[in-house]
């Protein structure tokens, strides 16, 4: 029997930003899982193959970070972007960050921004004209708005002939339909890294990638968002991977990072002929169906997987155990994944462990600690009266917000820091 006295376990759960704390999301960013349909003439083009944005490249306007836009030189007015989110948003605030380089009037002046729920060719509603003055960022409450296309035009910029810049274009809303189940990607997919395919159980997911002979570890879903583990043995390269997928199922886009370092990423865009639409959910589960699953080869690859992990790596971090909005109630899809946790945890029946509950830092700190409280009980709650793991051999412990593992400033960090963490006890 193998000791795990200085290893530690992670188990994270995904819930969308801010989903529980009725937060508003920035539903334009690439880490919302933005798609550009149209962009205009830039300075400088992002490499599809690159891991990092290019500064002054079209998606320096949406990556929530300290790059900026700039058009190509003497292009002509007006520069205009659209934005295809993941599905209907109602739009409360925007955001210019005008902030851009000294450069004399370079700086953007006059824009306007439309929306559209029918068509990203048409269809457009004018929402406002705004004047942006240099060096400011402007924060403009709107009338609540339906947006699946979002439409920002640069209509002049402070006199500067050649150039015209701006640092970053937020949209800011809700979804309009909260409460979806979790999509199905199972399947190959065709992306800017090679074909992907996808095995899923539940919200578990598994698959491997072209690209370097990659192998998908780890990865859950919730909702529409999808999380995994990259891997490239090969080249000896790893990271985490934050999908999400359109309304018709057709199309996956996010961001990648390498190792857990979210201060930088590249894009990963996956499209597929045929499309599972939203409305066509995973079948539920009752925790009592859940105990009658018997673990077929797959299932037993992947505690294998988990085990070596724990061996080799000295921690396993999982993604896809979900929770009703504001509740420790688990949603069936979660049991594929604790399923898995279940039979390693009987596999290794001298292994004790501590379940610590850690959220985000979006809501209060009280809120946060007693919902990640309520969570880790919960976990516990399914090994012990569902899988017949001994009490004694868990405990559960919330720990709020206060260890964070990723920033909170953007999205992705935010995702990695909503998380369940199980440790041994010796």
């Amino acid at each position: 029997m193998k000791s795990y006295s200085s290893i530690f376990l992670l188990l994270c759960w995904v819930q969308v930003f801010a989903q529980d704390n009725d937060e508003l999301i920035n539903a334009i960013g690439l880490q919302s899982g933005s798609y550009m349909y149209q962009t205009p003439s830039s300075y400088q083009q992002t490499n599809l193959m690159g891991g990092s944005i290019m500064n002054y490249s079209p998606e320096a306007l949406f990556d929530q970070g300290h790059k900026v836009w700039c058009s190509q030189k003497k292009s002509q007015f007006p520069h205009e972007f659209v934005m295809e989110l993941t599905e209907p948003y109602i739009i409360e605030k925007l955001v210019f960050n005008n902030q851009v380089e000294a450069t004399q009037g370079i700086a953007t002046k006059k824009v306007s921004v439309a929306f559209s729920t029918t068509d990203p060719d048409y269809g457009f509603v004018n929402i406002g004209e705004y004047s942006l003055e240099p060096g400011n960022v402007h924060e403009i409450e709107i009338d609540p708005g339906e947006a699946r296309w979002i439409k920002l035009s640069i209509l002049s910029n402070h006199g500067n002939k050649s150039y015209t810049e701006l640092s970053e274009f937020q949209a800011w809303g809700k979804h309009k339909h909260p409460e979806i189940r979790p999509v199905n990607v199972e399947g190959k997919w065709e992306t800017n890294w090679g074909w992907v395919q996808f095995g899923q159980n539940g919200s578990s997911i598994t698959g491997n990638y072209q690209y370097n002979g990659g192998v998908i570890r780890y990865g859950g879903i919730n909702r529409n968002m999808i999380t995994y583990k990259w891997v490239e043995d090969i080249v000896n390269q790893q990271g985490w991977t934050l999908l999400f997928m359109n309304r018709e199922g057709t199309r996956l886009t996010g961001v990648w990072c390498q190792n857990e370092d979210w201060s930088d990423y590249g894009f990963w865009i996956m499209e597929r002929d045929k499309g599972v639409p939203m409305e066509e959910r995973i079948a539920s589960m009752t925790v009592e169906e859940s105990n009658n699953v018997v673990v077929d080869e797959v299932e037993k690859e992947v505690v294998e997987e988990m085990g070596k992990s724990l061996e080799e790596e000295g921690k396993l971090i999982l993604y896809g155990i979900n929770f009703k909005t504001n509740s420790s109630e688990l949603l069936p899809e979660s049991f594929a994944v604790l399923n898995q946790v279940a039979e390693l945890l009987n596999q290794q029946e001298d292994l004790i462990i501590r379940i610590e509950g850690h959220t985000d830092n979006v809501g209060s700190d009280s809120y946060n600690l007693t919902l990640s409280q309520d969570r880790a009980s919960s976990v516990k709650s399914y090994f012990v009266n569902s899988k017949g793991v001994d009490e004694n051999r868990i405990e559960a412990l919330g720990k709020g917000e206060v260890a964070p593992i990723a920033s909170n400033d953007l999205e992705s960090g935010r995702s990695a820091n909503r998380r369940v963490e199980i440790y041994p006890i010796k």
